[in-house]
């Protein structure tokens, strides 16, 4: 399942999950939470209207008072499957006690740190997980507000953020209380742009020319800014745009006005941005290229 307030990410994202899952043992369903989806555009699948609340929020509701299977995927708009996840489903078999989630998109700048161990963090990017045990352990994905852990440690350059975010302290309670979870950080079931969302939102209600200038007075692009997610997630939004075109042979809904040539531009022309930053999202926008034409090259091959 996905949660998506736009047609076009949650579009492509169903092409992937639909030509990659085995629908003999997954059924999929999508969350309308901009309320205009096109039903007839997701073939075979189920789509609700939602309202945009926060997400681990709105999913709580869900878990509890819409979906009734055992095992939920749930999985980013704009994380696209490559290919099928089913194997994954054994792990719930082998101990049926103790393991409970497999995230095949963790966290990497910070960790748990558990009695001398680390613990990737799992997110809810991409997580398979067992519904009942959560419901049975009276665990949320929404994290409590206004709590500190004192086992996140955070990687060098990272800023560190005060308190929990989606499924950071379901995660934290399920390490604790002896619960195995496997976290996937390299793996090839996946490819795709992250964050796109709240950007997304940005721009459409303050627009290109509003983004364009922040971005150009911007102190930094580090990991865990504001800036720094909007930047990542402008390029993203421009290689989306550019594989819905290749996808359904249309322009997408709604389109930035930005190219990847702008975006390159505007942090070169970043005085306030020190080298070293500037040569890190350069490279981030590196990997976006390749991320893309590997899909590109999936379309191809059928």
């Amino acid at each position: 399942m996905t949660c998506s307030i736009s047609e076009d990410y949650a579009r492509i994202w169903h092409y992937f999950a639909k030509k990659h899952l085995d629908l003999n043992k997954w059924n999929l369903l999508i969350i309308d939470s901009a309320g205009d989806f096109d039903e007839r555009k997701f073939e075979g699948t189920k789509v609700i209207k939602f309202l945009n609340f926060y997400h681990g929020k709105k999913m709580d509701y869900l878990l509890r008072k819409v979906i009734k299977s055992k095992i939920v995927f749930l999985c980013d708009d704009d994380k696209y499957l490559l290919q099928d996840v089913s194997d994954h489903l054994d792990f719930f078999d082998i101990d049926r006690q103790k393991n409970v989630a497999v995230s095949f998109s963790p966290r990497t700048w910070w960790k748990f740190v558990i009695s001398g161990r680390e613990y990737l963090p799992m997110g809810s990017y991409a997580l398979m997980f067992d519904r009942e045990k959560f419901i049975e352990q009276n665990l949320h994905l929404n994290s409590p507000v206004g709590l500190k852990s004192r086992y996140k440690v955070f990687a060098a350059g990272a800023k560190q953020q005060l308190g929990y975010d989606t499924t950071d302290y379901a995660n934290e309670q399920l390490l604790l209380a002896g619960y195995n979870i496997m976290t996937l950080p390299n793996n090839d079931y996946f490819s795709g742009f992250d964050g796109l969302s709240s950007p997304r939102i940005l721009l459409m209600s303050r627009g290109h020319d509003y983004v364009k200038s922040a971005l150009l007075e911007a102190g930094d692009y580090k990991e865990g800014t504001t800036s720094g997610g909007v930047m990542k997630a402008a390029y993203g939004i421009v290689k989306m745009e550019r594989l819905y075109r290749s996808l359904f042979g249309e322009e997408p809904r709604y389109v930035s006005g930005f190219s990847e040539g702008e975006l390159r531009e505007v942090v070169e022309k970043n005085n306030k941005v020190a080298e070293v930053g500037k040569n890190k999202i350069q490279a981030y926008f590196e990997m976006l290229d390749k991320r893309f034409e590997h899909l590109a090259e999936s379309l191809k091959a059928g």
